[in-house]
């Protein structure tokens, strides 16, 4: 089976959770199913270190242009050519041309939630293509409940449709012994507990609300008995 990934936001320098997911996620796949092909598809060229396995082929679909002239026809002339059996198609976008069967990813839909932090070309592109997308795609996978749920009710998704896959960590995070936890606790916050969370640093991710439940917990640690 040749599966394709689209990679297009995936770049050198990318620090983005969901595209994160997607490298993490297909690396292992790739690794551990050999007799399959995996093509990522790129709108540029790229950084050879996400090409972690030799059932992995990196083309680019360029120019990077306009979000729907690059899904709708330069992508599925390259599904054509590497003949596809299936696409997996990131950031809730998927192309509305090809018959190739889809799997779309949606990490969440901030854009119904927190409008005010997308740009009004962004927020109307979704508001527009959001159930076409859905409807057009053979599968769906969330990374939480919530945006499931969401989902189902909001675009009357069946739910057999809807698959929930959650986000998992890189191989640089590790247990640690008590010690370690204990000494990291002396340099950084002086021997306090703390939080460890990851995402993007924008109003979208409720930073305020993490910050505040952070105090709460604080306080309640430093109560008297």
């Amino acid at each position: 089976m040749t599966i394709a990934i689209n990679t297009r936001f995936l770049f050198a320098d990318n620090t983005i959770d969901g595209d994160n997911f997607i490298f993490e996620c297909f690396s292992r796949l790739a690794k551990k199913n050999p007799q399959h092909q995996f093509i990522y598809i790129f709108a540029g060229p790229f950084d050879k270190k996400h090409i972690t396995a030799q059932n992995i082929t990196g083309v680019i679909a360029a120019p990077p242009l306009l979000w729907q002239y690059w899904y709708n026809y330069k992508v599925p002339a390259l599904l054509k050519k590497y003949k596809v059996n299936i696409i997996v198609n990131t950031r809730g976008i998927c192309s509305l041309r090809t018959k190739t069967p889809q799997c779309l990813v949606v990490h969440d839909l901030s854009f119904l939630y927190t409008p005010q932090f997308l740009p009004k070309n962004q927020l109307r592109f979704f508001k527009i293509s959001m159930p076409k997308f859905l409807l057009k795609a053979k599968n769906i996978v969330t990374l939480s409940e919530f945006s499931k749920t969401a989902i189902i009710k909001k675009y009357k998704t069946a739910e057999e449709k809807i698959n929930t896959l959650y986000t998992g960590v890189s191989e640089i995070f590790k247990p640690v012994t008590d010690i370690v936890k204990e000494m990291m606790r002396e340099k950084y916050t002086e021997g306090k507990a703390y939080f460890l969370t990851t995402g993007a640093i924008n109003p979208s991710k409720k930073w305020v609300k993490f910050l505040n439940t952070f105090y709460f917990f604080q306080t309640f640690l430093t109560l008297p008995p």
